[in-house]
């Protein structure tokens, strides 16, 4: 099932594609994910390509011999726990109900 949605406007994002039709995308087949729209899915998409780009620099800085690897490991670290919660909250996944809930 399809539904049509307003295109949003995102200031901060530049899209160079044509506008999307709204429409629901189905969820992924993990609980506590729902359907999401064409414009939350390239959100999600450009953030993830942001993240890698962040994440090739920190490649390249490690192959530097006077570069702290600890401190180059810790910031690949952040940079992925950054990048995950800012799809989270694109996504928004919910909590589940266990087979042991009651409610």
């Amino acid at each position: 099932m399809q539904r049509e949605y307003p295109a949003l406007d995102w200031p901060c994002w530049e899209m160079d594609e044509e506008p999307i039709i709204m429409t629901e995308n189905a969820p992924l087949p993990v609980k506590g994910y729902t359907g999401q729209s064409n414009d939350n899915v390239a959100l999600a998409n450009r953030l993830k390509e942001a993240e890698e780009r962040y994440l090739r620099e920190l490649d390249e800085l490690d192959t530097f011999p006077h570069i702290d690897k600890r401190m180059v490991a810790l910031a690949r670290t952040h940079m992925q726990t950054a990048a995950m919660w800012a799809v989270r909250s694109v996504f928004q996944p919910t909590r589940v109900k266990l087979p042991e809930d009651s409610y």
